[in-house]
């Protein structure tokens, strides 16, 4: 069992880091940082993500086994070990970034998850779709009470727009499952089964917005868009990251999806 645990580990570690990157790889893309350029951002560009992703891929063991370990029925508590972890993460993404903000999204929504596998396969030695979104649910529970309960004077955007607009972000898909991920981007990526550029780029439009008609034309307008009005949709890009990733779950490990 020891020896299934730790290859499980080890596989679901790679699979986090391919996902990652696929999506940071992916080109172009609207507002964002890509392998051809840095969308709207003037202080950070592809090898910046790529350096921050080596720092904070070294973490993703220690998260799954955490999971493992945790033998607690009560997952709301559990969330106290991911953030443990995801502040270090944060803190060495910082300086290796030279204090610039690539990845504290993705940190908080991988976090969760590479926690949510171990915990799901410590406890079911099975991993399911409704397992693990019960599981993140759980973990997650009331995370969005949190924002209410922080001044809207807070330098992170998640509260500003929770306090002007009642937007949630990324804490209100945590809360929720990832409803994104399942209802808007899996279904895309299952339909296609094949991870290249145009199926990434439908799927991170899925996750934007809905988008009719795709043609290379409209798409480019799209971009442009985005880089006038200086819109980088970075929480959605997280998104992608972790669709590819429970994608990769399910086509390398033949789990039950």
């Amino acid at each position: 069992m020891q020896a299934l645990k730790t290859a499980f580990n080890r596989g679901t570690c790679i699979l986090a880091i391919r996902a990652i990157l696929y999506e940071i790889s992916l080109s172009p893309k609207p507002g964002l940082v890509s392998a051809l350029n840095s969308g709207v951002h003037t202080d950070m560009n592809y090898r910046t993500f790529i350096d921050s992703t080596a720092i904070i891929s070294s973490y993703f063991q220690e998260l799954v086994q955490k999971g493992f370990r945790c033998e607690t029925e009560n997952l709301p508590n559990a969330l106290a070990l991911i953030r443990q972890t995801g502040l270090q993460m944060e803190t060495e993404m910082f300086a290796q970034t030279n204090g610039v903000n690539t990845q504290k999204g993705l940190i908080f929504l991988i976090g969760i998850s590479l926690f949510s596998c171990g915990y799901i396969f410590n406890k079911n030695e099975k991993f399911s779709e409704l397992v693990f979104i019960e599981t993140v649910k759980q973990i997650c529970a009331n995370l969005q009470s949190e924002l209410s309960n922080q001044p809207a004077e807070s330098k992170s955007h998640s509260v500003q727009c929770f306090s002007q607009f009642k937007v949630g972000g990324i804490r209100f898909e945590a809360e929720n499952g990832f409803p994104t991920v399942f209802n808007c981007a899996l279904p895309i990526l299952a339909q296609v089964n094949l991870l290249d550029d145009k199926t990434l780029t439908l799927t991170l439009l899925a996750i934007m917005s809905a988008l009719h008609n795709f043609s290379e034309e409209n798409y480019s307008e799209i971009i442009n868009f985005c880089n006038a009005k200086r819109i980088s949709p970075g929480g959605a890009a997280d998104l992608l990251s972790i669709s590819i990733f429970i994608y990769l779950l399910k086509t390398e490990f033949n789990y039950d999806f």
